[in-house]
């Protein structure tokens, strides 16, 4: 079972930006409450530096009014985005993940060191179950105070936990054509030439409304 690390993205919730597309190995992902937030053992100064440069030159300038609804065996993911900016190459991104999957753990080194694990038994989240559009988005024109919206539905498999799936909906904008690159060892490319604007996470049966800040 491979669980999907900070989205795979390394985003930052609020003023997100990329890094990297590869997930990072011990890393503690929470996403809830409309964040996402990643706790490593530790943050390096131009890591810390980072997320001041993120947010003051790759502010969010989207958000989201979000439901998702299962219906029987279908799941519906209702998205409406609202932008402060015209950005016409802007792009949607929807990933369906399942938590609380309790399954075997593999574990290459001695679990004896970490008595307090049941690596037979241990708790998923996060896991992907299907990706409506692609990581790296679809087209989503956005027009300054105008709302632009899509739908995706997705057929629940049998083995899945409906009442444990959540929806990971985020918006994707281009980088600029010069960069800002201030900060040491920061990596402003990726396989999508985009960073992530602004992300929310929905539960099933859920919805969350527009929130600037």
């Amino acid at each position: 079972m491979k669980k999907l690390s900070a989205l795979s993205l390394c985003a930052l919730a609020g003023a997100a930006l990329v890094l990297s597309c590869e997930p990072v190995e011990g890393e503690n992902v929470d996403v809830s409450g409309g964040s996402v937030t990643v706790s490593v053992s530790e943050i390096s100064a131009p890591e810390e530096g980072l997320v001041e440069e993120s947010a003051e030159s790759y502010p969010s300038v989207t958000s989201f009014e979000a439901g998702v609804k299962v219906d029987g065996s279908t799941l519906t993911v209702d998205v409406s985005v609202l932008s402060v900016v015209s950005e016409p190459a802007m792009k949607l991104a929807v990933v369906l993940v399942e938590n609380g999957i309790v399954k075997a753990q593999k574990f290459n080194g001695n679990a004896s060191d970490y008595p307090e694990i049941d690596f037979n038994n241990y708790v998923h989240d996060h896991v992907v179950r299907e990706c409506p559009t692609s990581y790296t988005g679809e087209s989503l024109p956005v027009e300054a105070g105008k709302v632009s919206s899509k739908s995706y539905s997705v057929a629940i498999d049998k083995s899945w936990d409906a009442s444990n799936l959540e929806a990971i909906i985020y918006t994707l904008r281009p980088f600029p054509a010069t960069p800002v690159q201030a900060v040491t060892r920061a990596k402003y490319t990726d396989k999508a030439g985009a960073y992530v604007d602004n992300v929310v996470s929905v539960k099933a049966g859920k919805s969350v409304t527009y929130e600037f800040e």
